[in-house]
């Protein structure tokens, strides 16, 4: 969970599971933009909100539901409206 800096941002979340290539279950609010699963065991995926963040300061929450048990990383992205 972060803070987005700005009003009417968007958030994206790029991530990387190196233990399986097992697919993502994003959490409520949210899409799976696109993932692939390795033949090599990994899984790569983007997901982003549904829906653009209103207020500035406003908490964001970015989750899995599956996998559980896999170590993973990822890095979220906030796109700031113009």
């Amino acid at each position: 969970m972060a803070p987005a800096a700005r009003a009417n941002s968007w958030v994206f979340a790029v991530g990387d599971d190196y233990d399986n290539a097992i697919a993502r279950t994003v959490g409520a609010n949210q899409t799976l933009v696109d993932q692939y699963l390795a033949s090599v065991g990994d899984t790569y995926w983007v997901q982003r909100q549904n829906a653009t963040t209103p207020n500035s300061r406003t908490s964001v929450i970015m989750n899995d539901t599956a996998s559980t048990s896999d170590q993973w990383n990822v890095a979220l992205i906030e796109i700031p409206a113009s």
